[in-house]
């Protein structure tokens, strides 16, 4: 009786198929889930504090490029030396 039900049978192909088709959708349910509760309370957090951990601050200047300090090294050595 359970030959019917062994790998290469029509009934465990279409099981299969179903049980990955319900998969899929579980799949994205769940990954759904985890995202919103994990970035959720974080994304309200750095709201309700006024944070901004990337200084997304749009000011009146013509750029956004944030100026550094030179390198001490001079600009050669700093070049040889970025990585």
């Amino acid at each position: 009786a359970l030959r019917h039900f062994g790998p290469r049978s029509r009934v465990y192909s279409r099981w299969t198929r179903g049980i990955e088709a319900v998969g899929a959708v579980w799949t994205g349910v769940l990954l759904s889930i985890v995202y919103v509760v994990s970035v959720g309370p974080v994304s309200l957090f750095m709201t309700l504090t006024g944070k901004d951990l990337l200084d997304r601050t749009a000011g009146r200047d013509v750029t956004s490029w944030k100026a550094h300090d030179p390198n001490p090294l001079g600009p050669l050595a700093a070049a040889r030396h970025q990585f």
